[in-house]
């Protein structure tokens, strides 16, 4: 019987070893790196969209969509929603370069956005930035892109104090001072339904091909 209680402890004690060296050798972290972390189509866009930015803006990447919005407050099961916006990612994001103040979202729309599963997930994004007030832009990846086509898509989210205030952004702010409104009277003038002011808005960039 000591025998037993004997071997049995030291196979516990094996065990013990065998984890704690899996532990130390890498073993519980499978991970790898990825090379890029943004597609051949992002990077040759980003380029671009960085030249075509309106003034005093910076263009962010992948950035979740839990970071950009947010369940509304009072939502009943709000981590069921979260959690649908928490593994999803916006493509870019235009802020004011001052205050980070979230004023666009950009999707780039290449090949894999084709399948079921992808238009699935992009009628998502559209139906939640709307919801939350932000507006979405839908550009066409193509091989070249004219970067004077795209600053004048671009230009009318010029932050409000820059040379030319941008009527989307104005629209914006002046949103986002009725939900704080609604959330402080426990109101909701936003009915997400696609009759407000943020509308998806898609445009075919000129590629700059014949």
């Amino acid at each position: 019987m000591d025998l037993l209680i004997t071997f049995a402890a030291f196979f516990v004690l094996a065990l013990f070893i065998r984890a704690a060296a899996g532990a130390s050798s890498g073993e519980t972290f499978p991970y790898d790196r990825h090379t890029y972390l943004l597609s051949k189509a992002e990077r040759s866009f980003i380029g671009v969209l960085e030249q075509a930015a309106p003034q005093h803006t910076r263009i962010f990447s992948k950035v979740r969509m839990a970071d950009v919005i947010c369940v509304r407050k009072g939502t009943r099961n709000p981590l069921r929603f979260f959690n649908r916006i928490s593994a999803k990612h916006f493509d870019f994001v235009l802020c004011d370069a001052r205050s980070s103040e979230v004023i666009a979202v950009i999707e780039l729309d290449d090949s894999s956005h084709r399948s079921n599963r992808s238009r699935r997930t992009d009628e998502f994004k559209n139906n939640a930035a709307e919801a939350a007030g932000v507006p979405l832009i839908r550009i066409k990846a193509a091989r070249s892109y004219v970067v004077t086509d795209l600053r004048l898509r671009l230009s009318e989210f010029q932050p409000d104090d820059g040379p030319v205030a941008g009527t989307a952004a104005a629209a914006w702010r002046a949103a986002n001072h009725a939900r704080a409104a609604d959330a402080a009277t426990g109101t909701n003038t936003n009915t997400g339904t696609g009759s407000g002011v943020f509308r998806q808005v898609e445009t075919g960039v000129n590629d700059g091909e014949s």
